[in-house]
């Protein structure tokens, strides 16, 4: 009598362990379930740990799919969080470039530069041309004259990688609040600074 009390008991723990692991990760109601493998448990020792290895193998399913979605939702948020930094570095970037710009034009008379590398080594260092997380490496464009002629007399565009509507820019073409339908590429233009184009 007890062992069969002993393992009855240890039938009652396994079962009860199980069971936390289902309500924890149970979506729909588990109290069929509870009263199944309750009555289960107080009318035999071979039903407890039958009961005892139901509810623990549903408990370890049901909490690695609780799990698995867990670890989802930190992928998709440490994505967008990677996703927000490159917007951030990219446009930091390009005003970066465009101070170099105008740095390079106050030195020479007014001149701007014919290309990026102009600016290379004294207003800008190598690896600032380079979009970041670029993959192939890609540099940025610089347009002078610029593609618009409302832009001034420069413009500096990224590669489209970036979301405009992160920092709520504005369609350089027609002043509106930026969408991911009416902008793709973040440029810096000479007369306004940062902005969405199509």
């Amino acid at each position: 009598m007890g062992t069969d009390c002993a393992v009855r008991i240890a039938g009652v723990w396994v079962t009860l362990l199980g069971l936390c692991a289902v309500l924890a990760a149970a979506p729909v109601n588990p109290r069929p379930l509870v009263a199944s493998i309750a009555f289960s448990v107080a009318n035999s020792s071979t039903n407890a740990f039958i009961a005892a290895f139901i509810g623990a193998l549903l408990g370890e399913l049901l909490g690695k799919h609780v799990l698995h979605k867990t670890a989802q939702q930190e992928l998709a948020a440490e994505e967008e969080l990677r996703r927000q930094q490159l917007t951030e570095r990219d446009e930091s970037g390009l005003k970066t470039i465009a101070t170099a710009i105008e740095e390079y034009r106050v030195d020479n008379g007014g001149a701007y530069p014919k290309s990026l590398t102009d600016l290379s080594p004294t207003y800008l260092r190598a690896g600032s041309r380079i979009i970041p997380g670029s993959d192939p490496v890609t540099e940025y464009v610089y347009e002078h004259p610029a593609s618009d002629p409302n832009f001034g007399d420069y413009d500096v565009k990224d590669n489209g990688a970036f979301d405009p509507t992160l920092d709520r820019l504005v369609n350089a073409r027609d002043r509106t609040l930026c969408t991911r339908q009416t902008c793709k590429y973040i440029i810096y233009a000479q007369s306004f600074g940062l902005a969405g184009v199509p």
